[in-house]
């Protein structure tokens, strides 16, 4: 695997992880879910950022500072604006499309494991003996 691959897991191991951190927050104390979502929200951005540039070095091609100031303000416009340009028009819209609906199917797999483990620990006598 290369780097671009590895860098793509990794965005959406932290995709899913914060989704599952979100269930538990939102479960207790939901005001603290804004901690969480803004560490996602600088994941996601520093991610997509470094995929790019590891995808612009294997194709040969170098980031524009345009592209990547938009990915760092608004991500999928960014994205979206980067993958045109590196790629044929058709093949950069699957390049596109198949990267957020990686991060979709992260975030929803890891909302759904994080709700099925609070049910899982709802049923679970507490500690305190009540």
């Amino acid at each position: 695997m290369k780097k671009r691959e590895y860098l793509y897991l990794c965005l959406l191991g932290s995709v899913a992880i914060g989704s599952v951190i979100d269930s538990y927050i939102f479960v207790y104390d939901e005001r603290l879910m804004i901690f969480n979502d803004i560490a996602q929200m600088l994941l996601i951005v520093i991610f997509s950022v470094l995929w790019e540039i590891e995808d612009g070095r294997l194709l040969g091609l170098p980031l524009r500072s345009p592209t990547r100031l938009l990915t760092v303000l608004f991500m999928p416009l960014g994205l979206l604006i980067y993958c045109l340009q590196s790629r044929r028009p058709v093949s950069g819209l699957l390049v596109y499309f198949g990267f957020l609906a990686g991060v979709i199917a992260a975030a929803v797999a890891g909302i759904y494991l994080g709700d099925w483990l609070v049910a899982l620990t709802a049923d679970l006598p507490s500690s305190s003996g009540t």
